[in-house]
């Protein structure tokens, strides 16, 4: 009965499950049964609710050769492929023209480029359309495949789109679902339509020990943001996901209503520290607020003005000064204030000249040029810290250490409420954990003599997976010095046996005191190195430390990959494209997400092999792409 089926058209657009005497779906997820043995369901859902999809692959005209072109193709096979429909027809024989590519013809690709040119200047795309890797890789296959017709756009968004989209989101479930723990970072947008969104990020560490980012839904939100409401927003995500008892925190910004509904969910909730940073520096810049103001008002004159804007760039070339225009504050970009002060002193005696000819009535005084200047080394700190933290690809919150509120508690002499600053806990723990800090982080001793014995703690009671026990694999130190020996010999069992529970304890506490002790005593790792590579290098020396590694290290310090999806998603929702449905705008962005993530892998398996090939030195370990906007 199952090859029967195979043969009608509609499997192309459902899953058949045949124990269960059902098929799923490929467009709805629809579950429906076939128990009768007819397609007679399958067609009435198709006509019913996928009108617009075709029930045949009407799409692609087949070609049939004629007898005078297959005769004419045998003389000049060695030039030329036939393209049959016909299913009866395979060449199994190879030609040489599949690996010898012929050049075509000048003529042609002077067509091709007229129609490139037209494309990009009537369709309104930006000219690095033709660097773009997707589009390349589109243009590849087309190349290989002439007989290709292009869908409608009805095919394209209610077919193609949604098809690709349940196939990524079937896989992303699969590696979140894999991963031991996991957190959240979540944040709330606004499009220029008035529709409000909210974004999800899961972070994990896979099987390859690295830190993994995975959108779970950019979502139109249409409830009011209230505590209990958003509350009940991310249990449904979770049930989802399937991943409600993995969740070790969620990072959010200071938000009342968010943090609020992170207490409803009782989850760990973790503040955003560039979203905080950003807090101190608007609430610091506030005195200085009078020269701030002038010099927006310099950068908005040059921006505004277009004989201001030339002026100003001749001026620096007199100057031999580099070309640089000015930025202007934003006060819901991080660090455009400092942005925008140091590049005003980049370019100082260019813009005195200028406004003094043009408008001398924004001249700055020395008085402000000396604020300027001096401020700059005062906010440079917070620029860096914010750009580092705000890293997806590496670990962050070990470089937080806020032990301030563990401090005072001690000084105080009440240890007894240590439970009520766990979120510093958890600082805390992430710091000693990384091999770059351990406890150099920590100014006060009897602070990290009461975080290592918590951790002990922590760890005796972590439970291993069989198969994560350092006898898995043994060290090459002990293969090259092993000794032949008789197996059903009983010399030495006693012995070994002894050795065994000093070595490897059967108590888990005691095996995890034991183990954290021994990383304590490990040299330190250099900054700039990576301390996921180097616990994945140790997982089996340390099981049960890299157990709870797994549980800390997948906490990210910032919401900024949150930011990330918005910023994208504003690039979706367009002047042009503002008719997006909300569900074909979330679709487009988790496979934007994917698509990204797979070609910064692409990219970086590429420079890997380029630096083996040249035996380059290996950089220091870096997330370059960083990227705020709110």
């Amino acid at each position: 009965m199952s090859s029967k089926r195979k043969h009608s058209p509609l499997w192309t657009h459902f899953t058949e499950d045949i124990d269960n005497k059902k098929a799923k779906c490929n467009h709805c997820s629809t579950i429906i049964s076939i128990a009768g043995g007819s397609n007679g369901n399958l067609t009435r859902h198709m006509k019913t609710k996928h009108l617009l999809i075709p029930l045949t692959a009407e799409r692609q005209t087949p070609i049939l050769p004629s007898l005078n072109s297959l005769q004419s193709s045998q003389s000049t096979c060695e030039s030329e492929n036939i393209i049959s429909a016909s299913s009866n027809i395979v060449d199994s024989q190879q030609s040489m023209t599949q690996y010898i590519r012929r050049p075509p013809p000048v003529r042609k690709i002077e067509q091709i480029d007229k129609q490139l040119v037209k494309m990009v200047a009537k369709g309104h795309h930006a000219l690095r359309i033709v660097e773009e890797t997707e589009f390349r890789k589109l243009i590849e296959l087309v190349s290989q495949c002439p007989g290709y017709k292009l869908p409608s756009r009805k095919t394209l968004s209610e077919n193609l789109m949604s098809r690709i989209h349940n196939d990524v989101m079937a896989e992303a479930k699969i590696k979140v679902q894999a991963a031991p723990a996991l957190s959240l970072s979540t944040d709330g947008w606004t499009s220029r339509n008035n529709d409000s969104y909210i974004a999800i990020v899961a972070h994990f560490i896979n099987e390859e020990t690295k830190l993994h980012s995975v959108l779970l839904g950019c979502i139109n939100y249409k409830e009011r943001h209230t505590s209990q409401n958003l509350c009940d927003f991310m249990k449904v995500v979770m049930a989802e996901w399937n991943i409600s008892h993995k969740v070790a925190a969620i990072v959010s910004d200071n938000a009342a209503n968010i943090l609020s509904a992170v207490r409803l969910g009782d989850w760990r909730s973790i503040s955003c520290f560039a979203h905080s940073l950003n807090l101190v520096v608007q609430e610091a810049t506030k005195k200085i607020c009078d020269v701030l103001g002038r010099v927006k008002n310099i950068v908005e004159f040059f921006n505004r003005s277009t004989q201001g804007k030339h002026k100003l760039a001749a001026t620096q070339q007199q100057m031999n000064l580099p070309v640089l225009k000015l930025k202007q504050d934003v006060q819901t970009r991080w660090n455009s204030t400092f942005d925008m002060l140091k590049r005003i002193v980049q370019v100082k005696d260019a813009v005195i000249a200028t406004v003094a000819l043009l408008r001398p009535d924004l001249t700055l005084n020395e008085g402000d040029w000396e604020v300027i200047e001096e401020v700059l080394p005062l906010l440079s700190p917070f620029y860096e810290i914010t750009v580092e933290i705000s890293a997806e690809k590496n670990v962050t919150l070990s470089k937080i250490i806020i032990l301030f509120d563990v401090q005072s508690l001690l000084k105080k002499g009440m240890e007894d409420r240590f439970k009520d600053i766990e979120k510093n806990m958890l600082y805390a723990e992430c710091t000693i954990l990384d091999p770059r800090f351990k406890t150099r982080g920590f100014k006060n001793q009897r602070a990290c003599e009461m975080v290592v014995q918590a951790l002990r703690n922590k760890i005796g009671q972590v439970q291993l997976v069989q198969g994560d026990t350092p006898e898995a694999v043994p060290t090459s130190s002990d293969a090259s010095t092993s000794i032949p020996s008789n197996k059903n010999s009983c010399i030495w069992d006693e012995y070994d046996q002894e050795i065994q529970k000093i070595t490897r304890p059967d108590n888990q506490l005691a095996a995890g005191i034991r183990e954290l002790d021994k990383y304590l005593n490990e040299e330190y790792l250099n900054r700039k190195e990576d301390p996921l590579q180097w616990w994945h290098e140790r997982r089996l020396i340390y099981p049960h430390v890299y157990a709870y590694v797994l549980k800390r290290f997948c906490v990210v310090a910032t919401s900024v990959p949150c930011e990330r999806v918005f910023s994208a998603t504003g690039q979706v929702l367009n002047e042009r494209r503002t008719l997006l449905s909300s569900n074909k705008v979330s679709k487009l962005i988790f496979l934007h997400t994917k698509t990204s993530e797979r070609s910064a892998s692409e990219r970086t398996s590429e420079r890997s092999r380029e630096r083996t090939n040249e035996r380059a030195n290996d950089l220091p370990f870096t997330d370059s792409s960083w990227e705020l906007a709110n």
